[in-house]
């Protein structure tokens, strides 16, 4: 079972995960767990641990995160926010908890069909605005088409593969750019 038992604000709850979104009051310890974790789920070419820090200080990203029961981090998702959409940066999730519907979680609260009205920062709030206003909104991610899983869980949540993105991940190293027009609240 996966379970936060610490950093309260901004929790949901999803069947039996429940995932937090990081807030500045959470300290830097959080993203220093999740540095952790990218290191070992990623390549390091690829990996976004030394940029996590960073990435979290910018008023539109949303760092959402899955406990155990043991408060270890086992998995996170980044994204950022803008009036024109959500783009999902990163999903990672520890080998031993794959395949028990914590990514799917993740992504899930990320794209709205389970997020609460008032999930995003108050920081959030323009971007926040413009997209309540609308009954869907756009989600794209870059995936590694090799990922077989993540690509599958991708389609499995709606997602459609709309280009390829030459060298994204190095030279050589393509990405498929996918998306989902996720509707608000369903």
């Amino acid at each position: 079972m996966y379970l936060l038992k610490q950093h309260t604000i901004g929790q949901h709850t999803i069947g039996e995960h429940t995932i937090k979104t990081w807030r500045a009051s959470h300290g830097k310890e959080v993203l220093d767990y999740i540095a952790s974790l990218e290191r070992k789920v990623f390549p390091k070419h690829v990996s976004w641990a030394d940029e996590i820090h960073a990435a979290a200080s910018r008023r539109n990203t949303i760092i959402s995160y899955v406990l155990d029961d043991h408060s270890k981090l086992v998995a996170y998702i980044a994204a950022t926010l803008s009036t024109l959409g959500l783009t999902i940066h990163r999903l990672a999730v520890l080998p031993a908890c794959r395949r028990k519907g914590v990514g799917r979680s993740l992504v899930q609260v990320c794209n709205g069909r389970h997020r609460p009205a008032r999930w995003y920062p108050p920081t959030q709030a323009v971007e926040h605005q413009a997209l309540a206003q609308r009954s869907t909104i756009t989600v794209s991610l870059h995936v590694d088409p090799a990922n077989t899983p993540a690509v599958a869980l991708y389609q499995q949540l709606g997602f459609v593969r709309e280009g390829v993105v030459a060298d994204y991940y190095a030279t050589g190293h393509d990405a498929w750019r996918m998306v989902h027009e996720a509707t608000r609240g369903g």
